[in-house]
């Protein structure tokens, strides 16, 4: 896992690697939950814990994004 753009000050918001280039779908976690959300091609998983601000997720979320203008859907 790495932390990438404004997630990098906020503790406990992480975002796994993007292993497609394109994201297409955003899966929100909250890591308070049990299970987890698996690995597909084209999801972005960003975590977010109880010190998680809203700011610090939407910045993960256009990180997310990257160039692309928007992505198909988005699981919270």
């Amino acid at each position: 896992m790495t932390t990438q753009g404004p997630a990098a000050a906020a503790p406990g918001l992480r975002l796994h690697d993007v292993e497609n280039p394109m994201t297409r779908y955003v899966a929100v976690r909250d890591r308070r939950l049990q299970g987890g959300v698996p690995k597909r091609g084209g999801l972005s998983i960003i975590n977010t814990s109880a010190n998680t601000t809203l700011s610090s997720l939407f910045g993960q979320v256009r990180s997310a994004l990257g160039s692309h203008e928007r992505f198909d859907a988005m699981f919270i």
